[in-house]
């Protein structure tokens, strides 16, 4: 049986897996509907570009989201693999440190655009509310906090274990 710490970190990639995917996949269908109706039947729809764009969005953030999981975001680490032992894990939790501080950021900023301005804006040709397109800014920056936090704590703890042996 797995530990629950297992268990929730496997759920909370497989919801992005599937959020990311159906953003994806819904994006390919609305797409491939307007190609249709644009230029088989010379009628095309108002909206399909629109939530086209906003998919977008969200699988951007969600891919984003689960790459900060992974550790498997592209980085310029040339300067850190001169680096060896502690000084190399040291250079690694600044790193996490300075994610952390940017995510921070990403978060209070997108918290605070949609309690003001985005609360009253509606979308073109859906009628959406742009709240709901673009919550998934705050939703994904505590994602990536958490998990970034959590490789911090990680690397931290590797640290501590390595300069007491």
């Amino acid at each position: 049986m797995r530990a629950p710490e297992t268990r929730a970190r496997e759920t909370d990639r497989l919801v992005l897996e599937v959020l990311g995917a159906a953003s994806i996949g819904l994006m390919a269908v609305v797409l491939g509907l307007q190609v249709v109706m644009r230029y088989v039947l010379n009628s095309p729809l108002s909206w399909p570009e629109e939530l086209a764009r906003y998919l977008m969005i969200w699988a951007t953030f969600i891919g984003a989201a689960l790459l900060v999981r992974e550790d498997g975001h592209v980085r310029l680490d040339y300067f850190r693999g001169l680096l060896r032992g502690k000084l190399r894990l040291f250079a690694e939790i600044i790193d996490q440190l300075a994610a952390g501080l940017f995510l921070l950021s990403l978060l209070w900023g997108s918290w605070l655009l949609l309690e003001g301005p985005m609360v009253r804006f509606r979308s073109p040709a859906l009628q959406l509310p742009l709240v709901a397109v673009m919550a998934i800014v705050p939703l994904t920056s505590l994602c990536m906090l958490a998990y970034t936090v959590r490789q911090a704590w990680v690397g931290t703890k590797r640290l501590l274990v390595d300069s007491t042996t």
